[in-house]
């Protein structure tokens, strides 16, 4: 308990936690019994192999989808897309997880269901590892980032000036 300061005030403890992070020194893990810098030294380039592509496969296609359902407002595409967005938004990560991996993992059997493989030892690999953890995350994402632009375009698209440049051909 002392070695955690657990018998000091809670606003003690803070500080002191606080105080250790702004010098790089974040802690024993309970639970690993290591030292948490060394933890996170060793998790972090997996988070990044993983999140890097998650952040560009959403942009890109958020902003694609986004952009098509706006200029085709009204059209089947566009009620198509909104109503899988809107779903998107709503159905938690963990489910959209277990449906990728029954059907890829279970069924199919096209993509493995566990495992991790750096990027440096062997790429082939890493991507077929990497598909459906990317896939899941980007999923919220992509329904998030198309809903946003689909409403900004729609809004410039209605301004005078987007107006009179098409008037004027």
């Amino acid at each position: 308990e002392d070695k955690y300061h657990l018998n000091e005030p809670l606003l003690k403890q803070y500080v002191l936690w606080i105080g250790g992070c702004l010098r790089g020194d974040f802690g024993q893990s309970i639970l690993y019994g290591e030292d948490i810098t060394v933890l996170i030294k060793t998790k972090l380039p997996v988070t990044v192999s993983i999140g890097i592509p998650v952040m560009i496969i959403s942009a890109v296609l958020g902003v694609l989808i986004g952009i098509v359902t706006a200029v085709k407002r009204g059209s089947l595409l566009d009620q198509g897309l909104t109503l899988l967005a809107n779903v998107a938004v709503g159905v938690p990560n963990f489910w959209i997880a277990i449906l990728l991996i029954y059907f890829f993992g279970l069924i199919t059997k096209l993509l493995p269901i566990q495992g991790y493989v750096a990027p440096s030892e062997n790429f082939h690999e890493f991507v077929r590892c990497a598909i459906l953890p990317v896939k899941c995350m980007s999923f919220g994402f992509v329904a998030t980032i198309a809903r946003q632009t689909r409403s900004s375009m729609l809004e410039i698209i209605n301004q005078d000036y987007i107006r009179t440049a098409r008037a004027n051909g």
